[in-house]
């Protein structure tokens, strides 16, 4: 299995152009998927030079094994040939969620996306700085898991006996997004590294790694004491936020309202969720819907 320089070369060169084609593109995606993979991260399929995952309803039936995003989520090598063998231009996700080898403890990511943030960067830079401080020696540097396709931070931490849940603009900071747990159901995830996007507004990025890229078990431990002093997320547990925040601003906590409030904010199956659903006269979300966007940076 190639190393990190090699996929990183292979990437340099797919950068440059000498590879075009969406099937010239996944060479370096199925390589970078399978090493991913053997270091114990769980990989998922999702659509060529995108960050969405294949929906059911929008995907030709030869294509429905690819279908599912994070409910696919695995690392055998031949299952992850088999997609690629379907469609050799996908990309690919990286999966939050319990490590393989390693019953109890998950892994999460946080994505700092300061382009997001507009005007408020130092909400992220605090947040940042917070995090380094709770996260043991070397801190944010060890915590370091890539570059997003539009430059953005990953970080990937790992918990032992809680997850964090997922959320957008996390904390109410504009541009901290969660991809840990969704209820009961299958994590959120990133874009492996190696794949490519295609944005609407023209620009083309790659998700790259840092270059010392290991298994998940390397990055730092984040405890539920730290977790609940920064106030991030936690799945099944709904922390009141505090009166006056770091920094004096004084924020009210969002308070659930309504039958569809109140259950979520505890953790059921996914039959008792679909119920509910169709109950309150809103529509469940299947695998690979737009709903499942929500998952993904």
């Amino acid at each position: 299995m190639s190393d990190t320089r090699e996929l990183a070369q292979n990437q340099t060169r797919m950068d440059c152009g000498k590879l075009s084609s969406s099937s010239s593109l996944a060479v370096g995606t199925l390589d970078w998927a399978l090493w991913m993979a053997v270091q114990g991260f769980l990989i998922c399929p999702i659509m060529p030079l995108k960050k969405a995952p294949y929906a059911i309803a929008t995907t030709p039936i030869s294509l429905h094994a690819l279908c599912g995003g994070p409910w696919k989520a695995t690392t055998n090598e031949a299952v992850i040939r088999s997609w690629y063998a379907l469609e050799p231009g996908i990309n690919y996700g990286v999966v939050a969620g319990e490590l393989p080898n390693r019953p109890g403890t998950f892994l999460n990511f946080i994505d700092c996306d300061d382009h997001k943030a507009n005007a408020n960067k130092h909400g992220l830079h605090d947040f940042r700085d917070a995090l380094d401080a709770w996260l043991a020696d070397p801190g944010l540097l060890r915590a370091s898991f890539q570059t997003s396709a539009k430059g953005s931070q990953h970080i990937a931490v790992t918990t032992t006996g809680f997850r964090l849940a997922n959320a957008e603009n996390a904390c109410g900071i504009a541009g901290l997004d969660i991809r840990g747990a969704q209820g009961t159901m299958p994590g959120g995830y990133v874009g492996g590294p190696g794949s490519i996007v295609d944005y609407e507004d023209g620009f083309r990025g790659t998700y790259t790694p840092r270059p010392d890229l290991a298994g998940p078990e390397t990055f730092p431990e984040l405890t539920r004491e730290a977790a609940e002093a920064l106030e991030l997320p936690i799945a099944g547990f709904v922390k009141p936020k505090s009166a006056s925040p770091p920094g004096g601003t004084q924020r009210p906590a969002p308070a659930p309202s309504g039958p569809l409030g109140s259950f979520c904010a505890r953790p059921g199956n996914v039959s008792e969720i679909r119920d509910q659903l169709t109950t309150l006269g809103r529509s469940s979300l299947p695998p690979g819907t737009d709903g499942a966007s929500r998952l993904v940076a």
